[in-house]
C-alpha cells in the first residue's frame, strides 16, 4: 500500500470521526487512525541522555506535532515551535492558533505531539518545563506508552479513563496528572520505564470550547537520563557581576551550561571537579543555569536553575528595586499614605502590595495572559498593588538627586490593571505619578500624572472577569522632564508612585512599573557617507520637530526625524508631555556627521591544548568632537591564518599549537557599512604541545618531597599528568631515593639542677632526646639519649631566734634521710644549735651524691615588739585605770612609769619595776585636774635591754560636776560645788552625739517631755581662761519627783510680766538659777498680779516669801 493511499484513508476517517455520533465506532476508528500513524512515525531515540530545548531543527524536526487529533477539521489550537513564549533560550513547543503567540480559541480539540524511543530496558528520570493556565476542564497531559497503543478520548477531551493512564508527575513537591493554572513556567519530574520495545512520550492539550485560560499548554526542555549521579540542591548565589553556582552530588565530574533568558546561545563548563564554579562578569539580565553530572559511562540530565537576577544597580540613575533603600507605605483610598513599611510576600502572592518581579516568562493573571510582568527590554520591575479589594491603597517614594551631573529625563515603562466599576472618575481604580519636593510638596502640575481605568480611553484592554471587567493597559513608556528643578542648582526630591483601588471597596487597581533616566538632549546616528539618517529626542513624550531657520513650520512628530547625511542645519524639537502639552520644553541638534573607528587588541589565551587568540574589539562610532560611546553596527574579521568572521564582536580564534605570527585585519561598519574603517594589526601566536620530563631526586628519612601536590617519603618512581600554561599534558616522573637513617642510644643520670649537654643543647629533665648531625652523605646520623634526672634534694626547717639571751638561736631541719650529710657555711657536719644572730648557709648531701641548693637561713636577735591597747575613759573620780600591752614579738620582766612634768603637775608619781601582768595599770591622784597627759613606759627587754613606749590618756571630769533638777532639766553646779572649776562654754551630749542648740549651763530637753533613764547624758566645757574643751563622764537620769510646780503661766520673754497667785500680805520674790545662784530679787506688794523676770534667758527657781508662806515655782524664760 502506498504512502498517499495511507494518507487518504486516514483523511477519509478523520472526517467520519468528526462527524460520527457513536462512542464506539467513534473509538475503533480511533484506534484504526492511530495504528495508520503509528506505521509512519518518526525516528526513534535509542540512547540518553536526551535533550530537547527546541532550538536546533536537527533535532526537534523529529517530533511529530499533530500525531492524533480529535476534531481534525478544525485548524485551531496546534503543537507549534516557535519564539512565542520559551522556558531557556529563544524556542518552545506550544499550543497555538497560528504560532504567532501563546493563545488558543474556543474549539473544542485534543491535540497531540509525540516523540519515539526505543530505549533500554531499565528505570529513567523524565524532565520538562511547562505553563498552561487552561480553563475548566482544558489541562495539558503526558503519556508514556508503547509505540503500538492509540489515545482513546472522546471528539473533543480526553475521556476519564484515559486521563486516568496519564503519567503522574511531580510539580513543586506534589503530584498531579492535569498540568493546569499556571501562567509561570515551571519544572515536572517523573519516573519512566522502559522494557526495550518502542514507547512514545506524548504532550497533549485538551479542552473543551472556551478558551479563558491563557496561556495554554507549553513545553520546554524535555529530558530523559539514567537517573545516576543527578545534582540536586542547586543554589545560585549573585555576587556583585558574578554567580556562584553549587550543588550537591557524587559525580566524577559536572558541566554548567547558561545563557542570557530568550538567548539561543549558551556557554558550557566542562570538566568541574568540584561542587561549586564560578561565572564571572556577566551582563546585566536573567540568567538560566543548567548542572549535570557525568558518571561513565551515564550522564544525568540537566538540572534547572532559572530566573537568576544580574542587576547592577550603578548602571542605573536610580535603584528602584531597593524597596528597603525606597519608602514604602499603604493605607486607604482616602489615605494611601498612612502607614510605613513594606508588604512584601514575594511576586506570587495576591497579598504583597510591594514587590520585586523578576521572571521574564511570567504574566499577569488578571490579564488571560496577555500582559507581562516586565518591560520588554528590561530585566525586572515593581508591582505596585495587588488584586485584593477594600478601597486600598500603596506607595513607593524614592529619593532622587537632579544636578548638572545626572541625566535629566526620568524614564517611566508603566503597565496597569484596573477594575472598571463605572464610578466617577473620582471614585475610580487609578495609578499616579508625582514629584515632590524634599518635604512632600507637590512641586509642580508637569510633576504629576494620572492613569485611571476608563473604556472610552485608547490603549486600554478589556477582559471580562466572572461579573467585573479588567481594564488593563500593556507597557507603555513616559517621561517626565527634570531639567527645571536643577535650574539654580543641585536639587534632592522626591519621586513617588501611588495605586488606589476604587473608593467604594469593591473593586481593586496595581500597577508595575520601572524606572530609569535618560539624557536631556538629541541623540545623532548620522553617517557623513549615508545619504540620509535620523536624529533622536528622549524617549516617553511626544514630538514637533522644526527647523531653526522657520520655527513655525513643524516638519515631524515623532521621536526620530530622518535627515540628509550632508545636512548640517539646526534644529529644534519641542519635547510634549504625553499627560499635560502645556509641559514641554525645547532641545536643539546640530548634525554632526558619524563614522566608525576600528580598534583591537589580540590576547594569548590557550585552552585545553588549544592555541586560541581573543581579539578584544574596543572599536566605536566618532565625530569630530571624539568618541561616542556606541558600537560600530558590523565587524568583519580576517585572521590572517585564513579565517574570516563576520559580526561577532570579540571572537575567539583557534590557530595551530606551532604558533607563529599573523596579521589580523578588522573592517568596522555603520549605516549599512556606507561607512567603515579597518585596521591591521601583526602579532605572535606562541607555539604550545605537550611537555615531558624526569627528575632524580634523593632525600634522606624522615623527609619528604613534594611532587604534585603529595609528600612522598618512600623510595620510588612516581608520575606527576597536569596542564602546562597552553592547557596541554605535562608528564614528569620522578625516581626517589630515600637514604636509611644512623642511630646511637645511651644511659645516663644526673643530679636536679645539672644539665646534660648533647650535640650544643643542654637538658635538665627526664627525658629522652635525639640529637643528629650530618653524615658525609647528608643525611642525618641520630644519637638517643635516655637521661634520668634525679630527685631534687630537698628540706624543710624552722628557726628559733635569739630571743632568750646570747647564743640562744637554733636551726631545727625537717624532711631529711638518716644517709644524708650537711654542710654549715661550708663547714661539713656544722652546728645548727647555740647560735648567735647572723646567716648561716646549709647544704644537704644525698646517697647519690647529689647536693641541694644552698639555703641561706637568718636568726635574728628577737627584740620586743608590742602595741597599746585601747585607753579606756577616765573620769577624774578614778582611783586607777589599765591598758593592755600586746606583745607581737619578743618578751619583757617588768616596767617603769615615767610622768612628763603636766602630769607630775596633777599629781601622777614615776614608778619602777612593776611585774608583766600583759597591762600596764596608772593610779589617778585625788582631785586630778581634767586635761590630756603623757607616760613613758620603760619595758626591760631581757635581750635588747630597755624599750621605751609613750601613752597619752584623757582624765574626764566627773559626772558629779552636774545634777538632775527636774525630770527635764540638767544643770552644771557652780564652782562652790563642782570642784572649783568656772566654765565659759558649754555643749551638751546625748548617747555621746551632740545636742543641737544645747550650749548653756544646763540642759532643758523641753516642755512635755521627760529625760530617758534609758539614755546618758554628758558635757564638754571649757575652763575660764583656757580655750581647750574637756568631755565629762555620763550622768544616767532618774525620775525625779518635781517638787516645784508650774505656775499658770510658766513661760515668759526676757524682762516681762509674770502673772503670779495674788496675796493678802507683803512679800519678796527671788529669782535662782538651776545651778544654785541667785540672780536677782524684789518686793511684792499685797494683792500684785505681776512681777518682772530677768535679764537673761534660762531656767529658773522662782521663790516666793510671804510672812506666812514660801512657794517655789520653775520658769522659763526666752
Amino acid at each position: 500500500m502506498s504512502l498517499f493511499v495511507i494518507l487518504m484513508i486516514m483523511y477519509c476517517l478523520s472526517k467520519i470521526l468528526y462527524s460520527m455520533q457513536s462512542p464506539r465506532l467513534k473509538g475503533l476508528l480511533v484506534a484504526i487512525l492511530c495504528t495508520l500513524s503509528y506505521t509512519f512515525s518518526v525516528a526513534q531515540i535509542t540512547t540518553v541522555p536526551y535533550f530537547e530545548g527546541f532550538e536546533d531543527p536537527t533535532t526537534y524536526s523529529s517530533w511529530n506535532l499533530d500525531d492524533v487529533r480529535w476534531n481534525i477539521a478544525s485548524p485551531a489550537n496546534k503543537w507549534f515551535i516557535g519564539t512565542a513564549t520559551s522556558f531557556a533560550g529563544s524556542h518552545s513547543m506550544y499550543i497555538s492558533v497560528d504560532g504567532s503567540a501563546v493563545t488558543y480559541s474556543g474549539t473544542g480539540v485534543t491535540r497531540v505531539s509525540k516523540q519515539s524511543f526505543n530505549l533500554p530496558a531499565g528505570s529513567y528520570d523524565l524532565s520538562f518545563a511547562w505553563k498552561c493556565n487552561g480553563d475548566g476542564t482544558d489541562a495539558l497531559y503526558v503519556f508514556w506508552i508503547p509505540e503500538s497503543q492509540g489515545l482513546q478520548g472522546s471528539t473533543s477531551e480526553l475521556s476519564t479513563a484515559n486521563v486516568t493512564s496519564a503519567l503522574e508527575v511531580t510539580v513543586d513537591g506534589a503530584k498531579s496528572k492535569a498540568l493546569k493554572n499556571s501562567t509561570t513556567w515551571k519544572i515536572a519530574t517523573a519516573t519512566i520505564q522502559s522494557t526495550g520495545v518502542p514507547m512514545k512520550l506524548c504532550f497533549v492539550w485538551s479542552q473543551n470550547g472556551s478558551n479563558e485560560g491563557m496561556p495554554p499548554g507549553c513545553v520546554d526542555n524535555v529530558q530523559i537520563a539514567k537517573p545516576n549521579c543527578k545534582p540536586s540542591n542547586i543554589t545560585a548565589v549573585v555576587q556583585g557581576k558574578d554567580v556562584v553556582v553549587s550543588w550537591s552530588g557524587t559525580a566524577n565530574s559536572y558541566e554548567v551550561e547558561y545563557r542570557p533568558f530568550g538567548s539561543s546561545t549558551s556557554t558550557v563548563k566542562r570538566n568541574i571537579t568540584g561542587n561549586s564554579v564560578t561565572l564571572p562578569n556577566l551582563g546585566e539580565g536573567v540568567y538560566d543555569i543548567m548542572v549535570r553530572g557525568l558518571c561513565p559511562p551515564d550522564t544525568s540530565m540537566w538540572v534547572v536553575k532559572t530566573n537568576i537576577l544580574i542587576y547592577d544597580p550603578l548602571a542605573h540613575c536610580l535603584d528602584f528595586i531597593d524597596l528597603d533603600a525606597a519608602e514604602c507605605r499603604y493605607g486607604t483610598f482616602a489615605n494611601p499614605h498612612q502607614t510605613l513599611g513594606k508588604v512584601d510576600y514575594g511576586p506570587n502572592s495576591t497579598q504583597s502590595r510591594h514587590t520585586v518581579n523578576t521572571d521574564p516568562t511570567a504574566t499577569d493573571p488578571n490579564t488571560n495572559g496577555g500582559l507581562t510582568t516586565i518591560p520588554p527590554g528590561e530585566v525586572v520591575s515593581i508591582r505596585l498593588g495587588n488584586s485584593d479589594t477594600g478601597a486600598q491603597a500603596e506607595s513607593i517614594t524614592y529619593n532622587y538627586t537632579v544636578d548638572s551631573g545626572a541625566k535629566q529625563i526620568l524614564i517611566l515603562k508603566y503597565a496597569v490593571v484596573l477594575e472598571d466599576p463605572n464610578h466617577g472618575a473620582s471614585e475610580q481604580p487609578k495609578f499616579t505619578l508625582e514629584l515632590l519636593d524634599e518635604n512632600g510638596r507637590q512641586l509642580d502640575r508637569c510633576g504629576v500624572a494620572n492613569f485611571i481605568a476608563s473604556a472610552s480611553l485608547p490603549g486600554w484592554h478589556r477582559e471580562q472577569n466572572n461579573y467585573d471587567v479588567v481594564m488593563w493597559k500593556d507597557w507603555t513608556t513616559t517621561g517626565v522632564n527634570l531639567t527645571p528643578y536643577a535650574a539654580n542648582g543641585a536639587k534632592n526630591i522626591k519621586i513617588r508612585l501611588t495605586t488606589y483601588d476604587c473608593s467604594q471597596s469593591g473593586h481593586f487597581g496595581y500597577a508595575y512599573f520601572s524606572l530609569n533616566c535618560a539624557d536631556a538632549k538629541i541623540s545623532g546616528i548620522s553617517c557623513g557617507a549615508v545619504a540620509t539618517a535620523s536624529v533622536s529626542a528622549p524617549i516617553g513624550f511626544n514630538y514637533e520637530w522644526t527647523k531653526a531657520s522657520d520655527p513655525n513650520t513643524v516638519i515631524c512628530t515623532t521621536k526620530e526625524l530622518s535627515v540628509t547625511s550632508t545636512d548640517t542645519s539646526l534644529y529644534y524639537c519641542k519635547v510634549i508631555s504625553q499627560d499635560d502639552p502645556t509641559c514641554n520644553f525645547t532641545l536643539e541638534a546640530n548634525l554632526l556627521p558619524n563614522y566608525p573607528k576600528a580598534r583591537f587588541v589580540p590576547k594569548w589565551t590557550p585552552k585545553d591544548c588549544k592555541n586560541y587568540i581573543t581579539f578584544q574589539n574596543s572599536s566605536a562610532i566618532w565625530t569630530d568632537r571624539g568618541e561616542t560611546g556606541k558600537k560600530c553596527e558590523t565587524t568583519y574579521w580576517d585572521f590572517g591564518n585564513g579565517q574570516k568572521v563576520t559580526g561577532v564582536e570579540s571572537p575567539v580564534v583557534e590557530f595551530p599549537n606551532e604558533g607563529g605570527t599573523f596579521t589580523a585585519k578588522l573592517i568596522v561598519g555603520m549605516s549599512d557599512d556606507q561607512c567603515q574603517d579597518s585596521l591591521l594589526v601583526q602579532y605572535t601566536v606562541p607555539a604550545i604541545k605537550p611537555t615531558n620530563d624526569t627528575i632524580l631526586a634523593k632525600i634522606c628519612y624522615g623527609q619528604v618531597y613534594l611532587f604534585d601536590g603529595k609528600r612522598l617519603n618512600r623510595t620510588g618512581i612516581y608520575e606527576s599528568r597536569n596542564k602546562n600554561v597552553g592547557g596541554c599534558d605535562s608528564i614528569v616522573v620522578l625516581d626517589l631515593e630515600v637514604v636509611a637513617q644512623l642511630e646511637t642510644e645511651i644511659f645516663d643520670t644526673i643530679c636536679a639542677g645539672e644539665t646534660y649537654t648533647l650535640n650544643n643543647q643542654t637538658y635538665s629533665k627526664t627525658g629522652t632526646y635525639k640529637a643528629t648531625v650530618q653524615t658525609a652523605s647528608g643525611c642525618d646520623s641520630v644519637t638517643i639519649v635516655n637521661l634520668f634526672v634525679y630527685d631534687p634534694v630537698e628540706f624543710n626547717y624552722t628557726v628559733k631566734d635569739e630571743d632568750t639571751g646570747p647564743q640562744t638561736g637554733e636551726i631545727f631541719i625537717t624532711d631529711t634521710l638518716t644517709t644524708w650529710t650537711r654542710e654549715v657555711n661550708g663547714v661539713p657536719g656544722g652546728s645548727l644549735d647555740s647560735l648567735v644572730a647572723g646567716v648561716y648557709e646549709v647544704v644537704y648531701i644525698n646517697e647519690n651524691g647529689c647536693r641541694s641548693k644552698p639555703v641561706r637561713i637568718e636568726v635574728n636577735r628577737q627584740c620586743l615588739v608590742g602595741n597599746f591597747g585601747a585607753v579606756p575613759k577616765v573620769c577624774a573620780d578614778d582611783s586607777s585605770f589599765q591598758v593592755v600591752f600586746d606583745v607581737v614579738e619578743g618578751a619583757y620582766s617588768s616596767y617603769n612609769l615615767r610622768f612628763d612634768a603636766d602630769a607630775k603637775a596633777a599629781g601622777f608619781t614615776d614608778v619602777d619595776s612593776l611585774p608583766n601582768n600583759g597591762i600596764v595599770e596608772i593610779e589617778v591622784p585625788e582631785s586630778v585636774r581634767p586635761n590630756t597627759y603623757k607616760v613613758r613606759v620603760d619595758f626591760v627587754d631581757p635581750t635588747c635591754g630597755e624599750h621605751p613606749e609613750v601613752l597619752e590618756f584623757d582624765i574626764l571630769y566627773s559626772s558629779a560636776i552636774m545634777a538632775q533638777k527636774f525630770n527635764d532639766v540638767i544643770a552644771l553646779l557652780n564652782s562652790k560645788y563642782n570642784g572649783g572649776y568656772d566654765f565659759v562654754s558649754y555643749q551638751w551630749y546625748k548617747n555621746g552625739q551632740p545636742i543641737l542648740d544645747a550650749t548653756h549651763s544646763y540642759l532643758y530637753i523641753g516642755p512635755e517631755e521627760t529625760l530617758n533613764i534609758n539614755d546618758s547624758y554628758s558635757v564638754s566645757v571649757v575652763r575660764a581662761g583656757e580655750t581647750k574643751a574637756i568631755m565629762s563622764c555620763e550622768l544616767i537620769p532618774t525620775t525625779h519627783q518635781d517638787q516645784h510646780p508650774y505656775i499658770k503661766q510658766n513661760i515668759a520673754g526676757v524682762r516681762q510680766n509674770l502673772p503670779i497667785p495674788p496675796s493678802s500680805v507683803n512679800g519678796e520674790a527671788i529669782w535662782w538659777s538651776v545651778s544654785g545662784q541667785m540672780i536677782e530679787r524684789a518686793p511684792i506688794n499685797a494683792y500684785d498680779e505681776y512681777i518682772i523676770t530677768p535679764y537673761q534667758q534660762g531656767v529658773y527657781i522662782l521663790e516666793l516669801r510671804y510672812s506666812d508662806s514660801r512657794e517655789l515655782y520653775k520658769v522659763f524664760v526666752k
